[in-house]
């Protein structure tokens, strides 16, 4: 399918979280990439996010989910800290025949969100866990390098946003420490038990740990 068709079979994207500081972004880009499609705002709250159509949507509530979902290609589900069981509502997309996009980087969401959509008979649609900026890049990169015969890669991440601080980003980022690095884990391998350090090309030296990677299945990460 081309790029083209792809764009003209996109009518109604609906963005949960579309009021959050990273939901107003998603739909900014929307905007650029898909003018002529019509974004609409899902959330449980009556407020409505820049003048989107609203529609009635909350994560612990399944009977939400039909009606919200009605007429949707796409839900992306931009209403992080991903802390919460996805599985009624990916089921839900898919048997509706909706694409479900997250933007999540919580290794057990991913993997959750991967079991739910596994276990949907002759489901109508796909889900795409795991779309936040940093997973991504790694995962091209990873994939790239992989190719050109890489056994190992070592990422240095060093965060930081000019987006406003959230409790959620706090909650997402501050999670994983002390746990294990993945569901394999078994010689007390957890998020920052240790810390490394690492000179930058200016000069600068600063101190990483080792963080959860939800990309278990691709190029070994090196902790």
């Amino acid at each position: 399918m081309s790029e083209g068709s792809t764009r003209r079979s996109v009518q109604r994207i609906a963005v949960l979280g579309a009021g959050g500081t990273l939901g107003r972004l998603v739909c900014g880009l929307l905007h650029e990439e898909l003018p002529d499609a019509q974004i609409i705002s899902a959330s449980r709250s009556a407020t409505n996010a820049a003048g989107l159509e609203q529609r009635y949507l909350d994560i612990n509530d399944p009977a939400s989910f039909e009606t919200a979902l009605a007429d949707v290609q796409v839900l992306i589900h931009a209403a992080g800290p991903y802390h919460h069981d996805p599985a009624p509502l990916v089921s839900a997309c898919l048997k509706y025949g909706t694409h479900y996009i997250d933007l999540a980087e919580d290794l057990n969401f991913i993997s959750e969100v991967k079991a739910a959509a596994r276990s949907v008979p002759a489901p109508q649609g796909v889900a795409v866990p795991g779309c936040s900026t940093v997973p991504a890049l790694v995962e091209l990169l990873s994939s790239t390098l992989t190719g050109a015969g890489a056994q190992r890669l070592k990422v240095y991440l060093n965060l930081g946003s000019h987006n406003p601080v959230s409790g959620g980003l706090f909650f997402g980022l501050l999670r994983p420490l002390g746990r294990p690095l993945n569901a394999s884990s078994a010689h007390g391998r957890n998020a920052f038990r240790r810390l490394g350090f690492h000179r930058h090309h200016d000069g600068v030296v600063r101190s990483y740990g080792p963080y959860p990677s939800p990309f278990e299945e691709t190029i070994g990460l090196a902790d």
